[in-house]
């Protein structure tokens, strides 16, 4: 375990009840492997494995790695390379077809763009070109601004294809590790291995759980008469995918992210602190706490709350399962990711938190109630003046 107490905000009894709050899903079989981190006032002041897991092993952090793809956009604005309100069509000419040539890059990163599940085959993944052809064949699904729908693969190979165009980068993975993971230190933290043979152990992802009953559904979403098992059965399947090499190597920058815990609250720490002022601090300020899209999430009916790439608290109903659960303050931002992967930072407290799992929950319901836990635990270890 990585831990310091030089930090006097740092409440060492909070962090001990973290700390056995997360262990207690191992010793109950709940999941197979953890890590949690914390990181304060540009420090690393906790880091613990759990399970199968050492401090090395790194985990598929899903959609946490939207967060890198903010980052290199973010630094492709205060360059003066990008603007939010640029059509992507002005970078991607390919893109605009099939009435797409008004979409923004703002709207791509705020999931507005109205393409949540346009399809990217896997071979595309490593091939730019490629990609650059398969978004032409590109259709909306419903007006682009009109409404907020989670993207959870699509918007972000946009993402990243348009600052490699900004950048002259011919690779995201590597665009990726120069803009953002390298000049932060994050030397384990890889979206994509570009043939990088690296000796530190991964964690498998496995299924754990049962899928929640069609009255625990419609409890959780107001939606009658779903069957999860049928329902979750593909979403699983497309998750476990990311246990293959290729996929690992192909770097899906909105979910195949590898690393640990320790690099996530440190990515955050960054996005708190921004050391050597890696981006313009008018950026990153506008990257971390300006809301640009509120339009309703169509399962939850809570405001979306997203600013250029990541999600801030949300409040009233939905603040139980937000980022940064009800222990946080309201400026709190981070981005989550699928079977209960959490990062997240407070401004108000100098705090920054990862948690990774390999076990796939299949019951949501387990699984908000784990992050709630987890969220107001870490929330309390920064003492609050």
């Amino acid at each position: 375990m990585t831990t310091s107490t030089s930090d006097p905000t740092l409440d060492r009894a909070a962090l001990d009840d973290l700390l056995a709050r997360v262990r207690r899903d191992v010793d109950e079989g709940r999941v197979p492997a953890c890590q949690v981190a914390i990181g304060l006032h540009g420090e690393l002041v906790a880091f613990e494995a759990f399970g199968e897991a050492t401090s090395d092993t790194r985990f598929i952090v899903f959609s946490c790695s939207k967060a890198v793809t903010a980052g290199a956009v973010w630094r492709a604005i205060g360059d003066g390379l990008l603007d939010p309100s640029d059509p992507v069509a002005k970078h991607l000419p390919s893109f605009g077809t099939h009435d797409k040539e008004h979409i923004t890059l703002e709207q791509v990163l705020t999931h507005t763009g109205g393409f949540p599940t346009a399809p990217l085959p896997v071979e595309a993944w490593t091939d730019r070109e490629l990609r650059l052809t398969k978004y032409g064949r590109w259709r909306t699904t419903w007006a682009p601004g009109s409404r907020y729908e989670y993207h959870p693969m699509s918007a972000h190979w946009v993402a990243v294809d348009v600052v490699c165009a900004v950048t002259g980068h011919d690779d995201h993975r590597t665009m990726l590790r120069e803009l953002v993971l390298d000049p932060l230190g994050l030397d384990g933290f890889r979206v994509g291995l570009v043939d990088e043979p690296d000796p530190r152990p991964f964690a498998t992802l496995r299924p754990v759980g049962e899928w929640m009953t069609e009255a625990e559904v419609e409890s959780l979403t107001g939606i009658a008469g779903l069957d999860m098992a049928d329902l979750g059965g593909v979403a699983e399947t497309a998750l476990l995918g990311l246990n293959l090499p290729v996929a690992q190597d192909g770097g899906l920058p909105g979910g195949g992210g590898l690393g640990t815990a320790a690099d996530l609250a440190m990515l955050y720490q960054a996005f708190l602190t921004n050391p050597d002022e890696l981006w313009d601090p008018a950026v990153l300020a506008d990257g971390i706490g300006h809301v640009r899209s509120t339009l309703p999430d169509p399962m939850w009916q809570n405001p979306s709350n997203r600013t250029l790439g990541l999600v801030t608290k949300a409040s009233g109903a939905g603040e139980s399962r937000s980022i940064g659960g009800k222990a946080s303050s309201g400026r709190t931002f981070g981005h989550g990711g699928a079977g209960g992967q959490i990062a997240w930072a407070d401004p108000e407290t100098g705090l920054s938190v990862g948690y990774v799992t390999n076990g796939l929950e299949r019951n949501l319901i387990a699984e908000y109630k784990r992050s709630a836990a987890l969220n107001n635990r870490a929330a309390n270890v920064a003492r609050r003046s």
